[in-house]
């Protein structure tokens, strides 16, 4: 049985292929000893990840890029994690607050990860009309365009908490003079 592929991309890291095995994210080995920097994928896999935290044979089956189907080995998160704590890449740390902090509390959410709007309504809205479709659209960039506006103000909304839970208030000019500098 062919598995439906959910794409999991990062600028830093690239993409790691994931698909849902009973009811669990496992992550394709190859993309995430790639990713860790080991130079053998596969002697990667077969020296940190154990035996019952992999898996390669039937009811796995991917196609590549040019229609081929393979059955790669899959590891589950357990499987993972041995992988990133065994690592030497100095980015190991990063890579695995990636992955928990954003893969895995998606998939766990939603049952899949979409990295940008497209996919998303294909994957999770195929029955809209296009007027709402590009509806949606709009509202995403909307909502891309505030969230990219509180990643900007995060800095003065921390310094204007921090003064107002200071002990030694100070009046609006004097703040401002501050957060000019």
């Amino acid at each position: 049985m062919e598995q439906k592929i959910k794409i999991f991309e990062n600028e830093e890291f690239g993409k790691v292929r994931t698909i849902i095995k009973d009811g669990e994210p496992w992550f394709v080995g190859k993309d995430v000893a790639k990713i860790l920097e080991y130079r053998n994928t596969k002697k990667a896999l077969s020296d940190h990840v154990d035996e019952e935290d992999k898996y390669q044979g039937d009811g796995v089956t991917i196609r590549d890029p040019m229609g081929r189907v393979q059955h790669p080995t899959i590891i589950n998160e357990s499987g993972l994690y041995s992988l990133i704590l065994s690592s030497k890449m100095p980015r190991a740390k990063e890579f695995k607050h990636w992955v928990t902090s954003e893969i895995l509390p998606t998939i766990r959410k939603t049952g899949g990860y979409v990295s940008n709007e497209e996919m998303f309504i294909e994957n999770y809205l195929p029955f809209l009309d296009e007027p709402y479709k590009n509806l949606f659209r709009l509202q995403m960039t909307f909502i891309s365009k505030l969230n990219e506006r509180i990643r900007n103000d995060k800095p003065l909304v921390d310094f204007a908490l921090h003064v107002a839970d200071s002990d030694d208030l100070i009046d609006m000019n004097a703040m401002a003079k501050l957060a000019a500098e």
